[in-house]
């Protein structure tokens, strides 16, 4: 019987050649992708070995600004602070040291100078574990300069970026309060009712107190 179709072809001889080139290509491909990986590795090895070491350092500095700002030498404890700032200011250090450097402000009455600090650290990626108390600290800076509704806002970004309920519930009650401090006590009594109903809140006592106080009805002769 005569084969037809692929049974009739001729086997095709294989290009020994071609396939060596082939092979030595891949391996040439693959060996490349190897070096660049461990490139990779040994890379973020030294960086991450290299951001820990920044950290200790910093950590180091600011343990001595703590002990001139805790131990009431307040010259000495801005002097260190605005160092640790200026030399490690992208550090969880830095982020700490810039809300010490705030408070010292704060107590100095330059409420702008505390403000502008706590600003400028929400700006370093280290910032973003203290996101919720650099908000609340800066809606303090306003609120004791008697900028309520910016402090409103701060609070309430605050109650936003805050990680727990019992921490949210805290920041929206310095909103209600600043905003009774304002004088827009509809709105601080809007807060304080939601908060009110909310038992675990670990300002449920004082919302129940402020709601009583805000809709009491004046006693008539």
């Amino acid at each position: 019987m005569t084969k037809t179709g692929a049974a009739a072809q001729p086997p095709m001889d294989l290009d020994t050649e071609s396939v060596i080139d082939t092979i030595r290509m891949k391996s040439r491909e693959i060996t490349i992708a190897l070096i660049v990986l461990a490139a990779a590795a040994v890379l973020f090895w030294w960086w991450k070995s290299t951001a820990e070491k920044t950290a200790a350092r910093a950590e180091t500095v600011l343990n001595g600004a703590e002990n001139s700002f805790y131990g009431g030498n307040d010259a000495l404890a801005q002097s260190d602070l605005q160092k640790l700032i200026k030399g490690y200011a992208n550090t969880p250090a830095g982020v700490q040291g810039s809300i010490l450097l705030a408070q010292l402000s704060y107590k100095a009455g330059k409420y702008d100078d505390g403000i502008k600090v706590l600003t400028e650290a929400q700006n370093q990626s280290a910032s973003k574990s203290f996101a919720a108390s650099l908000e609340s600290l800066i809606a303090a800076g306003y609120a004791d300069a008697k900028k309520y509704d910016e402090a409103v806002k701060h609070f309430r970004a605050a109650a936003d970026k805050a990680e727990f309920a019992t921490e949210k519930d805290m920041h929206l009650a310095d909103a209600a309060r600043t905003l009774a401090l304002a004088g827009k006590k509809d709105e601080a009594l809007k807060i304080w009712q939601e908060l009110s109903v909310k038992i675990d809140s670990p300002v449920l006592a004082e919302a129940k107190l402020r709601v009583g106080e805000l809709t009491a009805v004046p006693a008539t002769k």
